[in-house]
């Protein structure tokens, strides 16, 4: 048997491996991919498959056990970035480094895997709250990533995932938000109960569900924005010159309540948790920018 090879030192650890195992007499080129890369030319004198596949796993196990380094589990591609074959000559996805409670977790679009499906009932928003920044559903190098993350994982990396996922999220963010300006849950639960029940007498009545609890959360999002409105029109004698946004390149004054009240806060130094939900999707309002 006849070896021709790029490094001798490879040459002469196929013939350690290989030996005396008979190969098809048709030559083969194997190529071999590891820490270094080597072609190795061999002219085999049998015919046999099982003989050839043979020899290749001896001689694979061989350099993984001489080679430097250590094995690395393989990842599943998740299908929707999975490269095809005309694309193997593409630049590799970047790769993404993300800090979570302290520790460093590097990722990119092929190592990402597709996040488990959530759902929560009224019942279990409080496990909600606690799960959005302890939870491990989603785990990449056996670092657990609490929900809170997702965003910044799938946003720009898989962002047909993230749009999949976006509304959900969301929503969930809103709720937490809400639920974390209460000093407490006994707090919480009482405001939504005396909500509803206020609502109720108006409307006829209404159950206690996440549809609810959205929708009143939306209506103190509503009173604490118009209350800043008043602040803002009472304390900027100059509002019309500060309140403003550009529209066909024109200085326009703002009149959407929520604009007006967000850039107060802005100027104000405010912070509440609807203003973060806009920001973090990066959805900013053209109105929400003064000029």
């Amino acid at each position: 048997m006849g070896f021709q090879s790029e490094d001798e030192d490879s040459a002469h650890l196929v013939n350690e491996v290989i030996g005396n195992t008979n190969l098809p007499r048709t030559p083969s080129k194997l190529e071999v991919t590891y820490t270094h890369h080597h072609i190795l030319t061999i002219s085999p004198l049998k015919v046999s498959n099982d003989d050839l596949t043979s020899a290749v796993q001896n001689l694979t196990s061989a350099i993984i056990s001489n080679a430097p380094g250590r094995l690395v589990p393989a990842q599943v591609v998740p299908n929707e970035i999975a490269p095809s074959h005309s694309s193997a000559s593409s630049p590799p996805p970047s790769i993404e480094e993300l800090m979570v409670n302290d520790q460093l977790v590097i990722y990119n679009a092929f190592t990402l895997p597709d996040p488990p499906a959530l759902s929560y009932k009224v019942h279990q928003i409080e496990q909600l709250v606690k799960d959005w920044s302890e939870s491990s559903f989603l785990i990449i190098n056996g670092i657990g990533i609490p929900i809170s993350f997702w965003q910044k994982l799938y946003r720009r990396t898989r962002p047909n995932v993230w749009r999949k996922i976006k509304d959900q999220w969301l929503k969930y963010k809103f709720i937490v938000g809400g639920f974390q300006t209460f000093e407490n849950a006994e707090k919480f639960w009482s405001h939504m109960r005396l909500s509803v029940a206020t609502q109720s007498d108006k409307e006829g009545g209404e159950r206690l569900n996440m549809k609810v609890i959205c929708k009143i959360l939306r209506e103190d999002r509503a009173i604490e924005d118009n209350k800043h409105v008043e602040a803002a029109k009472r304390e900027f004698e100059n509002f019309t010159e500060v309140f403003t946004y550009r529209k066909a390149g024109k200085k326009v004054v703002m009149t959407n309540p929520q604009d007006v009240a967000r850039l107060y806060r802005k100027h104000k130094r405010i912070a509440v948790y609807w203003d973060e939900e806009l920001e973090s999707d990066g959805e900013e309002s053209e109105k929400a920018s003064a000029t």
